[in-house]
């Protein structure tokens, strides 16, 4: 660049052709050239020479975030800086002493401070400058904070920017034109507004497997955020693709994991990063250990019995998760049968059963019939690696067709819930139950009802008494006759119509308004499923009718009191079907009223409903 004359404008060197000078990196197109520029009566911001970049560049380079910082025994930073060396924070009061540097004077002196700063994913940030005389702030080149003129006060400004991620370079220039001298700047994360940047996840992660140890060990560079929280950092692991699971925040660079047995599995491990504000880092890359698998499985435990809908077939399962995960994992399940007792010394295989099989938790063994010959059956597991399981527990089972005898001693009890029916226990045991009323059809045919009658010798019972029911339902006065059978694990029993029976008359505790038939145009549509659902749903079949009513109003009966008690109201608009929840107790059977109520408060149709809630026996 060629300069003819230049003059001074506000403390910057304003020369022809629009070429400004205010300080170094302003204008480029000087690199190669020093220019010394000298005017009278003004403030000269300085113009970087040849000298000053050869000094910088044969200085020792500082360590990581400091700052490079460099005396100049002019406020131009013109020439060779009369020292150089490393900063770690910018913060002088000389005062009206001299900075100590030889060939720098007290007065009329400037110094120079740069950085390149790799600021992870940057994010908001505060500058805070402040001087006598004058200090300027550049980031990339952009001045940011300029106060530069002589005076006798301090100055000082404060600044909110964002910084983009990334390396960056910050630079700032004091100069001292007379009398006292100080200088403080600093650059800290976070400002007024909000923070939603969050850190770059972590980059060079790496995981070690100690095979010896049975441990697997990450570390990983720490990130450049200034904003971290103070435990940052966050190890995921994932075994098996079973999903991940947060290991724990860290505030170090490595992490090992215990428990990486010889089994085989994969273990995936990722690290992700967190400020102080709770943003966090999508995950960084995904290593993998898998170890070799030397593990012996787990022996399965199997299951023999009467498989459903069948006549003479046995369904032998193993419903253990330890043996679904090792087929899953490529493991193989073989079934040995055995006539007899005892599985012998060398049992035929039956079958090979993987994850990929049609039914890879059970298998069906069909038989001519179940004529009471004694079959054992076991197991054994091999995993993907071939490591073998102990043979499972052997599985003696004599299916035969004999059904029970009929049971004696029955009687029927009834109560609030329902009807309790009892029998003298039988001596054979692994027996199941069902119960029924039995039902006359207009045709005088007979049909069986066993709605709310439990098993009391299914898994799922809920009585503590092994030749004990209840039938649950709402006593309402009728006479019921009842039968119960008992079913072996073959599903031997009687015929129904061989059955024992009793009769019983139930007490009839319904309001007296809601005895008879229900002939209004409200239906409650889940009569027989409130307890499961544990809501009535209703409908107003009456359009006319309907259209009049505004509200419905659900009330409890009160057996004590022999009233109705509010309890839910429903807004007329909600339909056309209408649902409330309902409140039940244990051993009882509650009672209830819909009525339809119309905008003058009069009642426009009226339903009763009840529901019995059946307690343990």
């Amino acid at each position: 660049m060629y300069l003819t004359a230049c003059a001074t404008a506000r403390g910057a060197v304003t020369c022809p052709k629009g070429d400004s000078v205010s300080s170094v990196g302003r204008s480029r197109r000087a690199a190669a050239t020093a220019i010394a520029v000298t005017l009278t009566g003004g403030l000269v911001a300085g113009v970087t020479s040849a000298a000053s970049v050869a000094s910088a560049a044969s200085a020792a380079p500082c360590a990581t975030n400091t700052y490079t910082r460099q005396f100049f025994a002019n406020t131009g930073f013109s020439g060779a800086a009369k020292r150089t060396d490393c900063d770690a924070a910018i913060g002088e009061n000389w005062g009206t002493n001299s900075t100590g540097v030889t060939g720098v004077g007290k007065d009329g002196f400037g110094v120079r401070w740069s950085v390149d700063r790799d600021f992870g994913s940057g994010g908001p940030f505060t500058f805070a400058a402040s001087g006598q005389d004058g200090i300027r702030v550049y980031l990339d080149g952009v001045r940011k904070i300029d106060l530069w003129k002589n005076g006798t006060a301090t100055v000082s400004k404060t600044l909110s920017l964002t910084i983009p991620k990334g390396t960056h370079t910050l630079r700032v220039d004091y100069a001292n034109w007379t009398g006292a001298a100080a200088v403080k700047f600093a650059y800290t994360p976070g400002a007024s507004g909000p923070d939603n940047v969050a850190p770059l996840p972590p980059t060079g992660v790496k995981v070690v497997y100690d095979e010896h140890a049975g441990s697997a060990t990450l570390t990983w560079a720490a990130n450049r955020e200034m904003d971290l929280a103070p435990y940052p950092y966050q190890v995921y692991r994932q075994i098996g693709g079973t999903g991940w699971i947060p290991m724990g925040s860290l505030n170090k660079t490595t992490w090992t994991d215990p428990e990486v047995p010889q089994d085989g599995r994969p273990r995936q491990y990722t690290v992700s990063a967190a400020d102080q504000v709770r943003n966090v880092s999508v995950g960084g890359p995904v290593l993998t250990v898998t170890p070799p698998d030397t593990i012996i499985p787990l022996a399965p435990t199997l299951g023999v019995h009467h498989r459903a809908n069948t006549a003479s077939s046995l369904e032998i399962s193993w419903t253990q998760s330890y043996t679904f995960d090792e087929l899953a994992d490529g493991g193989v399940l073989a079934l040995y049968p055995s006539t007899g007792d005892a599985l012998g010394d060398h049992p035929e295989l039956i079958t090979r059963v993987t994850a990929a099989s049609p039914t890879p938790d059970y298998y069906v063994d069909e038989m001519p019939s179940f004529d009471g010959t004694t079959y054992t059956y076991a197991a054994v597991v091999t995993d993907a690696a071939g490591n073998v399981s102990p043979m499972s527990k052997p599985v003696t089972v004599t299916p035969d067709s004999v059904p029970p005898p009929a049971l004696t001693g029955l009687t029927a009890t009834p109560r609030a819930d329902g009807v309790v029916l009892s029998w003298d226990l039988p001596a054979e045991s692994g027996l199941s139950y069902v119960a029924a009323r039995v039902l006359q059809r207009p045709d005088g045919s007979i049909s069986y009802d066993s709605a709310g009658c439990e098993d009391a010798g299914g898994a799922s019972q809920s009585s503590d008494v092994p030749n004990a029911l209840l039938c649950e339902g709402t006593p309402d006065g009728e006479t019921v006759t009842f039968f119960v059978v008992a079913v072996d694990p073959w599903a031997n029993h009687v015929a129904w119509a061989d059955a024992p029976t009793v009769t019983v008359t139930e007490p009839d505790n319904r309001p007296d308004d809601a005895r008879g038939e229900e002939t209004g145009p409200l239906t409650i549509v889940n009569p027989d499923t409130i307890g499961n659902l544990g809501y009535v749903q209703w409908t107003c079949d009456d359009a006319p009718l309907c259209a009049g009513i505004v509200e419905y109003r659900m009330d409890k009966w009160n057996a004590s009191t022999q009233t109705y008690v509010p309890y839910k109201t429903v807004a007329g608009s909600k339909g056309p079907d209408y649902r409330t929840g309902l409140s039940m107790v244990r051993g009882d059977t509650t009672y209830f009223r819909i009525s339809g109520v119309r905008a003058d408060g009069t009642t426009a149709a009226v339903t009763h409903g009840a529901r019995a809630y059946g307690a343990t026996l």
